[in-house]
């Protein structure tokens, strides 16, 4: 039926497990490789330690970017599988179900 919306709860609920697990992964893995990177570019000097500098924080900046993203999204779905399951309870309560 054109127009008709099905939510598989079961998907919905796996999905915000599975984004809230890269979230954390992601998180863990960026601030490793923040500390790694901070180690080498101590012993750096001059243009090179300042090109490196340069490039590392505008990529640290697309990865932040990216986590918040991914959290976004954690949170977006998270709260569809509230509404949608608050709505389904709604309508079996209305219907007389349980």
């Amino acid at each position: 039926m054109p127009g008709e919306l099905k939510v598989h709860f079961e998907t919905l609920a796996e999905a915000t497990e599975e984004l809230d697990s890269v979230a954390k992964a992601l998180e863990e893995h960026l601030a490793e490789l923040d500390r790694a990177v901070s180690r080498i570019a101590e012993s750096w000097e001059g243009d090179a330690h300042e090109a490196f500098h340069g490039y590392y924080q505008q990529w640290s900046s697309a990865s932040r970017s990216l986590h918040r993203t991914v959290r976004t999204l954690h949170k977006s779905l998270r709260t569809a599988h509230g509404n949608y399951s608050a709505a389904r309870a709604a309508n079996l309560r209305m219907w007389g179900r349980r």
